[in-house]
């Protein structure tokens, strides 16, 4: 193991005060969570090799176990020689605030341009844009344009994250993408809904961004997914 690789080693070794446990990827399934001994179990059995990916809370991204030292520790079999890592989707790096800025931007405005349309011309659509408009509209009036904004955002928003690798318009243009946090695949259609209807509470989840380690924001917490920059 060269100096470079061991001082990357080094970079990953856990608080040792606390009780990790991980995730795995067999099968390309996350499996988890587990504990150091039955990953050792699993290693065993032959189930897990050094390259296998894992992850655990304390990691930004997926990593081979073999550059896991405590994993190591239990099961040396684990060890990984000098090998390069590979892997842009599990390694890529987390996107900025101002690329998800400025995406999030170009996929809001395009909504409101495809959406407001809609509203000025289709009844009764026109009339309950009238009246907002006006401040003359009621709260059944109110409901029903936040239920259709969030609907039209959905239509907006899940068919080309889930069809497109993970990316809106505005995550194309600014070369990021949305994955789940555990196996940096493609978000499930249940957490992209839990996405898009988490967005509603701009604010908040843009001010977690800032105190989260893994630069997530609410909508992403709640539907355990993270932005990544795409590196392919």
């Amino acid at each position: 193991m060269n100096e470079a690789l061991a001082q990357s080693v080094a970079a990953e070794i856990p608080d040792p005060r606390r009780e990790l446990y991980y995730y795995v990827i067999l099968d390309g399934e996350s499996v988890g969570p587990l504990s150091a001994g039955e990953i050792a179990e699993l290693a065993t059995a032959g189930r897990v090799a050094p390259t296998t990916r894992a992850w655990h809370e304390e990691l930004d991204h997926w990593i081979e176990i073999g550059r896991m030292p405590e994993l190591v520790a239990v099961a040396p079999g684990l060890a990984l020689a000098d090998l390069p890592v590979s892997g842009p989707t599990f390694d890529a790096p987390l996107a900025n605030f101002g690329r998800r800025f400025a995406a999030g931007a170009i996929d809001t405005l395009l909504v409101y341009l495809i959406v407001t349309p809609l509203f000025l011309v289709v009844p009764p659509l026109n009339s309950i844009w009238e009246a907002l408009l006006t401040e003359d509209a009621s709260l059944r009036d109110q409901l029903i344009f936040l239920a259709t904004m969030t609907a039209l955002s959905a239509l907006y928003y899940i068919p080309p994250l889930w069809l497109a690798n993970g990316q809106t318009i505005g995550y194309l243009a600014l070369r990021l993408r949305l994955v789940d946090e555990r196996t940096r695949s493609v978000p499930s259609p249940w957490q992209l809904l839990l996405w898009c209807a988490a967005t509603s509470l701009l604010f908040v989840g843009w001010i977690l961004y800032f105190l989260d380690a893994r630069r997530r924001m609410l909508h992403n917490v709640l539907s355990r997914t993270v932005v990544v920059r795409a590196t392919t």
